[in-house]
């Protein structure tokens, strides 16, 4: 979402295309992407499933010292998810992936 919203601060047509959750952070995330013109017309909405989140904690000079992330609804990001999706970023000027 980060690297999408630098994009269209670029004024770049862009669409996010990934999973999330049915959950109170999806319903962020979803607001989010429409309050800053990021379409979700490729990403999939996973019922029952919690958002991907990431939680990190810093020492008192900014440092990552630790953190913990719930990734698991990513698994639907599968080889048949991207071929649905295959036209539409086989014809994108740009690309970016995010592992």
């Amino acid at each position: 979402h980060n690297i999408a919203n630098n994009l269209t601060n670029l004024e770049t047509p862009t669409y996010l295309i990934t999973v999330y959750g049915d959950d109170h952070f999806g319903s962020i995330a979803k607001a989010e992407c429409e309050k800053n013109d990021i379409s979700l017309d490729y990403a999939e909405q996973v019922e029952n499933s919690r958002s991907s989140i990431y939680l990190y904690v810093n020492d008192n000079e900014g440092d990552l010292v630790t953190g913990i992330n719930d990734m698991k609804i990513l698994e639907h990001i599968t080889p048949e998810f991207l071929e649905k999706r295959l036209e539409v970023m086989n014809k994108a000027e740009l690309l970016v992936l995010d592992c």
